[in-house]
């Protein structure tokens, strides 16, 4: 399984090097679009040879495949999308597996630019990073990660909480692209990241990843995730990936379990609220 989803991310990241899906006059939605396309067909016939009547379901409306399996795969073929276009380094490609059942088995997240980082994981297999097990080191930092995982009506709630976040002394941070908001959780450079507005795909594989069973408080993240409305309010209930619309909007906190409590007291402080949970301050 590891292989498996190892062998397709990693040749989602080859087939983009170089100038294949470049041409003449291209815009930079229709690099991504082809990049995109090229990608998806890829990564869907490396799944369908590796995992026997396997579901896809991709990012892009209308990219859903229904399997008529329990198994699916979720596929976030570039995120960052606006980084990649621009030449920059942060943007990754995310795979995960889900059961109906069960919910997350195991992800995977291959991030090129940073050396070729890869996490992967799962309930059952722990998490790994370059292959070997990975660490959640301790924080010091003040540094809060607000990212709005799609343009669109959470814009201004980001920029309004970056500004109240530097008034209160923690510098918001943001790459434009989750797997890199998160890496900087990971690497204990940021206390917190906060997404107000993101895709299901942009978070299913690092959810999948880091949803394994510590053995220790401090070898994982505490990692909530909400569905939103319309209103980007949280909806009660547990999030299903499977079943949920390709438009449903997301709201993610990641932090270290040490760290929720001084998350919390620095967004209740940012929004002037008296008391409140991860899924309040979102």
């Amino acid at each position: 399984m590891r292989h498996g989803l190892m062998l397709a991310a990693m040749n989602a990241k080859a087939i983009l090097d170089g100038d294949a899906i470049v041409e003449e006059h291209m815009t930079p939605q229709d690099l991504l679009t082809a990049a995109k396309k090229k990608v998806g067909a890829m990564l869907t016939k490396l799944l369908q040879e590796n995992f026997f009547d396997i579901g896809i379901i991709g990012e892009e409306k209308g990219d859903g495949i229904q399997g008529n399996g329990e198994l699916y795969a979720i596929t976030g073929l570039i995120d960052g999308p606006e980084n990649f276009v621009s030449g920059r380094l942060h943007w990754s490609v995310s795979l995960s597996l889900w059961t109906k059942k069960d919910g997350p088995v195991f992800g995977i997240v291959y991030y090129p630019s940073n050396h070729g980082l890869t996490y992967d994981g799962g309930p059952e297999h722990g998490i790994c990073m370059y292959r070997e097990p990975a660490k959640i080191v301790p924080c010091q930092s003040k540094l809060v990660q607000v990212g709005s995982g799609r343009l669109g009506p959470d814009d201004d709630r980001v920029v309004s909480l970056s500004t109240m976040l530097r008034k209160q002394g923690s510098v918001p941070l943001g790459l434009g692209c989750t797997t890199a908001d998160i890496e900087l959780v990971i690497s204990a450079q940021a206390i917190a990241y906060m997404t107000v507005s993101a895709s299901a795909c942009e978070l299913a594989g690092m959810y999948a990843i880091f949803s394994t069973k510590p053995t220790v408080e401090s070898e994982t993240l505490t990692f909530e995730i909400f569905a939103l409305d319309t209103d980007n309010k949280v909806i009660d209930g547990p999030v299903d990936f499977i079943t949920a619309s390709q438009e449903q909007r997301y709201a993610a906190v990641v932090a270290r379990p040490e760290d929720i409590k001084t998350y919390l007291a620095i967004m209740r402080a940012v929004l002037g609220l008296p008391s409140g949970s991860p899924a309040a301050l979102v």
